[in-house]
């Protein structure tokens, strides 16, 4: 489920639940378009919209899955287009969705 919790001004926090698991997701407008920069924070990892660099995430060394996808319900359900190896090495498959990704990373 994706639940607005928040905005201001130009930024939406959301609640994002999939069964017992949630995640923090935010929503920052880019400016003169109605296109979003998407980030979820789950207690293991992130999720994140394709703007994000691939080589930049990995050199962090961290869980996360980068998808193409202007919205969080697009994010969770479609699969990843990039997984760091950090989320591999917990599991993280290119066949799961978003949804399935929150749970894992929480």
């Amino acid at each position: 489920m994706i639940q607005k919790e928040m905005q201001l001004d130009n930024t939406v926090i959301y609640d994002l639940s999939a069964g017992e698991c949630h995640a923090r997701g935010i929503a920052v407008n880019i400016p003169d378009t109605e296109l979003n920069i998407l980030q979820a924070r789950c207690k293991n990892g992130m999720l994140f919209c394709g703007i994000f660099s691939k080589e930049v995430l990995e050199k962090l060394d961290f869980p996360a899955a980068v998808f193409s996808a202007p919205a969080f319900s697009d994010m969770m359900e479609r699969k990843p287009v990039f997984l760091t190896s950090k989320a591999m090495a917990m599991g993280a498959t290119m066949n799961m969705t978003g949804e399935e990704l929150l749970v894992l990373f929480s």
